[in-house]
């Protein structure tokens, strides 16, 4: 594959950031990649991303859909609920293509299905575009009747064992993806999740005579080994049989039932 010369930070550098995140806040994603995109910003480059809204009723083209949001701009694309929107979410890259006139110098994919990843890759090479993958989850294959799970288990095998070592770079959520693939990929950085303690959402009052330590998960824990919330409040437990700290925990996101 024929790559770009190496280009200083006076030079145009353009990233489109693509994956299932809802901008400007809706989910964790969101929170992940907007966070990503400003260190991005500081070191030159110029970020757009391709989201989704599963509030928009009707498909309606790409372009219509422009927002600029902490001087970003984003588009995005309607949250597949149907059959034939999942079979499209998962093998086209026509969005992506439609995109071409910003002139992207690298793409970074975040958790994207296989196969639409496969012929990114396959587009990429041919366009010089350099290809990242953005790895935060390792899915399981646990809902829905045995054809959606073998499909799903598929997928994700081909995604975290197949493609991402043939990618241009790999950013990862944790220590545990780092050590996956640490062997397999010359270009891979661990990224935790970051937010910008400038935004007013961040921003809180601290006491500092507070002696208590506070945590909080926000989140969906999914099923499996998604979020083990029961792994936290036993490791929680622990802690407080066998120290002087005090400390709450906070979960926001599903209710003492659910849990």
């Amino acid at each position: 594959m024929n790559k770009p010369k190496e280009m200083n930070l006076k030079e145009n550098r353009t990233v489109l950031y693509i994956g299932g995140f809802e901008l400007p806040d809706k989910n964790a994603a969101a929170q992940r990649v907007l966070a990503n995109a400003k260190i991005l910003r500081s070191l030159g480059y110029s970020v757009y991303f391709i989201g989704i809204d599963k509030l928009m009723e009707t498909e309606i083209p790409l372009i219509k859909t422009i927002s600029v949001y902490e001087g970003f701009t984003y588009y995005k694309i309607k949250y597949p609920f149907s059959l034939w929107s999942w079979i499209k979410y998962l093998i086209s890259i026509k969005n992506i293509i439609e995109l071409e006139n910003i002139g992207p110098t690298h793409i970074i994919a975040y958790n994207y299905p296989s196969f639409a990843l496969f012929k990114l890759k396959k587009y990429c090479s041919k366009k010089n575009i350099y290809l990242l993958a953005d790895c935060t989850e390792w899915y399981e294959a646990l809902g829905g009747n045995i054809v959606f799970r073998i499909i799903k288990r598929l997928d994700v095998y081909f995604r975290m064992n197949v493609l991402h070592p043939k990618l241009d770079g790999i950013i990862v959520i944790s220590k545990y993806l780092f050590d996956f693939y640490k062997t397999k990929s010359k270009n891979l950085i661990q990224l935790p999740p970051l937010v910008d303690l400038s935004m007013e959402k961040w921003k809180q009052s601290i006491d500092e005579n507070r002696n208590e330590v506070v945590l909080i998960y926000a989140g969906s824990p999914g099923l499996g080994n998604k979020d083990r919330i029961d792994k936290i409040i036993q490791a929680l437990s622990i802690i407080k049989g066998s120290t002087d700290i005090e400390f709450e925990f906070i979960i926001l996101g599903l209710t003492k039932n659910d849990y």
